[in-house]
């Protein structure tokens, strides 16, 4: 699987000296957001948790991932958020990551 480099406006995190992949696009959005990322863990799900600037969750959804690479995409447009800024937090077995979007 080959990862194609994020563009403007996409947040690309990476640990140094490891395998570890986490990438949130785009930080800007309108409707949907799409989360790439390598799983080293055994846990068979994960979560993502979106939190507006006041600390309320907005939006949160379990789903089934594997170990290796994932994409997930989630439409974030049926949550109808207002514009403004979120966080956009991905929960994996004993890790955590975070990104802050902006809804347009």
């Amino acid at each position: 699987m080959q990862l194609v480099k994020a563009g403007e406006g996409d947040a690309d995190i990476a640990s140094e000296g490891s395998s570890e992949l986490f990438q949130v696009y785009p930080t800007v959005f309108q409707d949907e957001v799409n989360l790439y990322y390598f799983n080293q863990n055994q846990e068979l799900q994960a979560d993502v948790v979106v939190y507006n600037v006041w600390g309320q969750i907005v939006f949160k959804q379990i789903f089934e991932q594997k170990i290796g690479f994932n994409k997930v995409a989630f439409d974030l447009n049926k949550t109808f958020l207002a514009t403004g800024i979120y966080h956009f937090i991905l929960n994996s077995g004993k890790e955590s990551h975070a990104v802050k979007l902006i809804k347009k």
